[in-house]
């Protein structure tokens, strides 16, 4: 019998420990180069998108499994698209975060992602 591979859901992966030590290396290099606003928004940018991630690969993974209806899924994931954008327009808005370093991050970690896709995993996931 041929075991399924998508209960083997990790949340905490290796693409996942990847985009922190990204996330770590901008942070350091834009902070030594008196560049503190984008640091600040690199760690803001590279969290906020690293947990949107893990927030859909968990979706993605419960529509495989059929652990919820699809329309709960569905739900979920306007739910997690909504948060998201209040977070994102409520840090630009009121806390003045650097744009430049906020999409910095996002671009590094979307590297990081398809770089981990095309190099590919054996469990079903990233």
């Amino acid at each position: 019998m041929e075991k399924n591979s998508f209960t083997k859901f990790k949340i905490f992966g290796g693409t996942e420990k990847v985009s922190l030590i990204v996330i770590a290396l901008l942070f350091i290099g834009n902070y030594l180069i008196n560049q503190k606003e984008i640091a600040i928004g690199v760690v803001a940018g590279g969290l906020l998108f690293l947990i949107d991630f893990i927030v859909i690969k968990f979706l993605v993974n419960s529509m495989l499994t059929k652990r919820y209806t699809t329309q709960f899924n569905i739900f979920l994931f306007i739910v997690k698209l909504l948060i998201l954008l209040v977070i994102l327009m409520s840090l630009l808005i009121f806390a003045k975060l650097n744009i430049y370093g906020f999409i910095l991050a996002l671009t590094a970690i979307v590297f990081v992602i398809v770089g981990s896709g095309l190099k590919g995993n054996n469990d079903g996931s990233f």
